[in-house]
């Protein structure tokens, strides 16, 4: 049986990735698959464990233990070597699992175990970011603008921790979206998109995502497909605070793209400049500020499940 290298966030959805963790090792040990097992001790520690597992393994199977910023940042550490033979796995535990509810693996682990073991092979789009003169990645979707600013406040807050320890993570998103709401300042955006011009004013928040959902399972671009080379792009433009509020509902089952103040396109390759700097967020993860380039790297990233 292939050898199988975990990297395991012990602090994702607070606390969730060590006790997923522990189920997982039992179930292991008690069906003698071989692994190596590491845990993250700090932000950014996940890319370095893979580049370690990948500079001593040509050929490898990492499975993810934590939420999607882990995974996130455990493809920073992949996408600089695609000429290995690198084969990615995910075991939900973080609070929001948008990766996971895309892929359609199961929240109970040693299930989603074996869907790695037993699953087919593909190979996903992974979105290359380009801002302030750094390269990142980026495995679900970005936002820009308010959902940046929300995701930044989630991330400093407090109540996601509480929420996360009475099993309401997903709710972090909704409390963040209250939080940012009434200070937020719109800003005009200039947006590129395979060579071709758009202007849009008062924009609350551009989407560019490779799967349907992002923020805890709001289904932000609805046809947003990872293996089709494109990226779908949501824009929330010309709306009021009071409409953004009563919109926000409508978000969680997709029917938002509906809406007049709602423009969904689709393009491979995109830059975003914006009247003010304005925050990004990738996978839930701050990246910096606008302005910023992304292209659409199809079949970039092998995975199983």
């Amino acid at each position: 049986m292939q050898h199988l290298w975990f990297i395991i966030n012990p602090i994702s959805g607070n606390g969730k990735g060590k006790k997923t963790w522990d189920q997982l090792q039992r179930h292991l040990d008690a069906k003698q698959i071989p692994y190596t097992c590491f845990f993250t001790e700090r932000e950014g520690h996940a890319a370095g464990i893979a580049q370690q597992i990948i500079s001593e393994q040509v050929d490898a199977d990492i499975v993810v233990v934590g939420g999607d910023g882990t995974i996130q940042n455990v493809a920073q550490g992949i996408m600089p070597y695609k000429d290995h033979s690198i084969t990615l796995g995910f075991i939900p535990a973080g609070s929001g699992n948008d990766y996971g509810k895309a892929m359609g693996i199961s929240r109970d682990p040693n299930e989603a175990l074996h869907q790695f073991l037993s699953g087919q092979e593909r190979q996903i789009d992974v979105a290359r970011v380009k801002v302030d003169h750094r390269l990142s990645y980026a495995v679900n979707a970005l936002g820009i603008g308010f959902d940046g600013e929300v995701a930044s406040a989630v991330n400093q807050s407090r109540y996601k921790k509480w929420l996360n320890l009475i099993g309401l993570g997903k709710l972090s998103y909704v409390f963040g979206f209250l939080q940012v709401l009434f200070n937020y300042r719109t800003v005009s955006a200039e947006i590129h998109i395979d060579g071709n011009k758009h202007q849009y004013d008062g924009v609350w928040l551009i989407a560019v995502a490779n799967i349907p959902y992002y923020g805890g399972g709001m289904h932000i671009c609805p046809g947003a497909d990872n293996t089709d080379g494109m990226f779908q792009i949501c824009m929330v433009h010309g709306i009021s605070r009071l409409k953004l509020l009563l919109l926000f509902p409508s978000v969680f089952a997709g029917r938002h793209i509906h809406h007049p103040y709602v423009s969904v396109l689709s393009g491979k390759h995109v830059s975003i400049k914006t009247s003010h700097p304005v925050a990004i967020h990738g996978d839930g993860e701050i990246l910096g500020q606008t302005p910023l380039e992304l292209n659409c790297l199809h079949q970039a990233l092998r995975i199983r499940c």
